[in-house]
């Protein structure tokens, strides 16, 4: 897992601990790497340059929609490796990811129902009524792309 530092806000914190949490159950290890904000793309190949190992099946989960972008320019060199020894999903990014080549999984946030239920939050409490739940969990749904493989 590449990530953006997970304690600066809840929920990245609360998209590493779900994807470690998932891996445990499943009894999948899971290295993860915190970079800065604005790390580079060179750095980011010369850091998976040293953790690839080739004839090992490796998804990279990039948990941030900014770092996305970055990962998949260093992978550059080892994109003939998608899906069958390197997997790469992200979060969003649905602008250029269908379009890329191979084209990128990524994991897609309501965002309308998101601003829609948080409206809805805001008009509740300006009211007073408290007829809405303010901490809701919405679905999130996945672009499965060639950039991994599906498994069930």
């Amino acid at each position: 897992m590449i990530t953006a530092d997970p304690h600066v806000l809840s929920t990245r914190l609360e998209r590493t601990t779900g994807f470690l949490h998932t891996l445990e159950t499943k009894g999948k290890e899971c290295k993860t790497h915190v970079v800065a904000d604005d790390v580079t793309s060179d750095t980011l190949r010369d850091l998976l340059y040293n953790e690839l190992r080739f004839g090992v099946r490796t998804l990279i989960f990039v948990a941030n929609c900014f770092l996305l972008p970055r990962v998949y320019l260093a992978l550059k060199d080892y994109r003939n490796l998608m899906p069958n020894t390197i997997g790469l999903i992200g979060f969003d990014n649905t602008e250029w990811t269908n379009f890329s080549s191979p084209t990128v999984t990524t994991i897609v946030q309501p965002a309308y129902d998101e601003g829609y239920q948080a409206a809805l939050i805001l008009i509740d409490s300006l009211k007073g009524t408290n007829e809405q739940i303010p901490n809701q969990i919405l679905k999130c749904s996945v672009n499965w792309n060639e950039s991994t493989k599906q498994h069930n």
